[in-house]
């Protein structure tokens, strides 16, 4: 089963946004491209061992060695014996001197535009940006570089919407394209990062899936297990004098030799009336819903699992109400690699007659530990308190200018990001720390990013975070906090 890290679903008032990514069948691949510069561009994403002289890297300041217990490579980019030190690869390829960071452990730009909200993904030592241009590749094995090694990746061809990391897998989605009929193909394609962290080129996998809708629209899609994809479309109607929203699914099926087959959107039955399809765990789809608080009741979020997803069959298990979050505004969710979710959400304050919604804070809970059955919200933190408030509606069209995407950077800690309590207009990046059901903030951990949390966009791998902060429409600046350091 492949191992995955979701990224964060944002909601707002009227629908979901949620970012994933997929991959794709049927590839050809142009046996040109891999000369004798670029022959490492599908180096394998894991590298079998028996003895010490199996593992080799094409990096002389890669140090490879073979894990007794795994059986496997592991590679190492100038290795420091400290957690909290860092040491570069120099141009005559010899390591240089280490150099010890913290929580915010460094940063480096990109003279490129963010390509999308969600378009960051990292798979220890990379990190992977889409910019509006193509996307990028960085090793980042030393966060304290300001001018980190750059790994070509050969250019899709096509503008991701959204990226995602499942396992050392990064999946780049585009939106669906075509001819003014159906059905449209969704633009797919992925990388398997490889193992040796010394390679001089990448190479994605790429092809389309058909897309059988007839509106030309990106509703999102979710990663599953096993190379499962999940295409959400998101559907309108007009039930007892109210209009309505519900997410169908389409299950696709993620392998380089496998033809997808006819592919439809299902509508799983009992699916609640303007939830939102928000991550996966255990074989399920999870759903989301918020009910609206009114001056004398306050709103309840609620959780449901669609089981058998995507396919002829699937059915919705039923709200679960979740009412110790206070009443809950736009939210993001994140997803640890054994399955627990992680939720953030926007606290309304009591609503006044002729007066804008407020927003008191923004609290994150973790409404499902262990990838089980129930959820509660046993444990719960305030990332950010507004005394005073600030309006709902700020930042139009927007409305989601104070919840920030969640980023897990391994399956104890996570990254939660909100809007800062001293200016809305920068955001405050925190470490959260995980025990059993139980999550609290790390002491101490906590730096403020000059961006807006609803521009900003997140990822994580193996104890390191990365915040990328667009400057301007053409420059960009990524952030990388690291939880073990101080």
């Amino acid at each position: 089963m492949r191992r995955l890290v979701l990224g964060m679903a944002a909601l707002g008032a009227g629908a979901a946004t949620v970012a994933v990514a997929l991959a794709a069948c049927n590839v050809k691949i142009d046996a040109s491209v891999l000369d004798d510069a670029g022959a490492d561009v599908f180096a394998p994403a894991v590298v079998a061992c028996h003895a010490p002289g199996d593992c080799k890297s094409a990096d002389p300041c890669v140090k490879a060695r073979c894990d007794d217990g795994t059986q496997k490579c592991v590679f190492e980019v100038c290795p420091t014996g400290d957690q909290c030190s860092a040491a570069s690869c120099t141009t005559v390829n010899r390591c240089g001197q280490a150099s010890s960071f913290g929580f915010h452990a460094g940063s480096f730009p990109i003279a490129e535009g963010l390509g999308c909200p969600s378009c960051v993904g990292a798979v220890f030592p990379f990190v992977f940006v889409a910019t509006n241009l193509q996307v990028r590749a960085y090793r980042v094995s030393d966060p304290t570089n300001s001018t980190p090694p750059e790994v070509p990746v050969t250019r899709l061809g096509f503008a991701p919407r959204a990226v995602l990391t499942s396992g050392r897998r990064v999946y780049f989605v585009g939106g669906p394209n075509g001819a003014s009929q159906s059905p449209y193909q969704l633009q797919v394609a992925w990388i398997d990062v490889p193992a040796d962290a010394g390679v001089k080129a990448m190479r994605a996998h790429e092809a389309t899936y058909p897309y059988p809708s007839t509106d030309y629209r990106f509703d999102g899609v979710i990663a599953g297990s096993d190379d499962q994809l999940f295409s959400l479309h998101r559907v309108q109607t007009f039930e007892t004098n109210l209009t309505v929203f519900r997410d169908q699914e389409l299950l696709m099926h993620v392998a380089p030799s496998q033809d997808p087959g006819q592919l439809n959107f299902f509508a799983p039955t009992n699916y609640p009336a303007n939830g939102h399809t928000v991550g996966f765990t255990n074989g399920r789809l999870v759903v989301y819903r918020a009910s609206a608080a009114t001056p004398t009741t306050p709103g309840v979020g609620a959780f449901s699992f669609d089981t058998t997803p995507g396919v002829n069959g699937a059915a919705n298990t039923g709200d679960q109400n979740v009412p110790d979050m206070g009443s809950p505004g736009a939210s993001t969710f994140a997803q640890t690699a054994d399955g627990a979710i992680y939720w953030a959400t926007a606290l309304r304050k009591p609503p006044v007659a002729n007066q804008p919604q407020l927003i008191g804070g923004v609290r994150l809970a973790l409404p499902l530990p262990d990838g089980g059955g129930v959820f509660s919200v046993p444990s719960r933190i305030d990332l950010e308190t507004y005394d005073t408030g600030l309006p709902e509606t700020n930042g139009q069209p927007n409305p989601n200018p104070y919840v920030g995407p969640i980023a897990a950077v391994g399956t104890g800690t996570a990254l939660a990001l909100a809007a800062a309590r001293e200016n809305p207009a920068q955001t405050s990046v925190q470490l959260v720390t995980r025990n059993g059901a139980t999550i609290a903030l790390a002491p101490g951990k906590r730096f403020l990013v000059p961006g807006r949390v609803d521009q900003v966009a997140v990822g994580g791998t193996d104890g390191f975070g990365y915040v990328v902060n667009p400057d301007t429409a053409n420059a960009m600046t990524v952030h990388i906090f690291s939880a073990s350091c101080q």
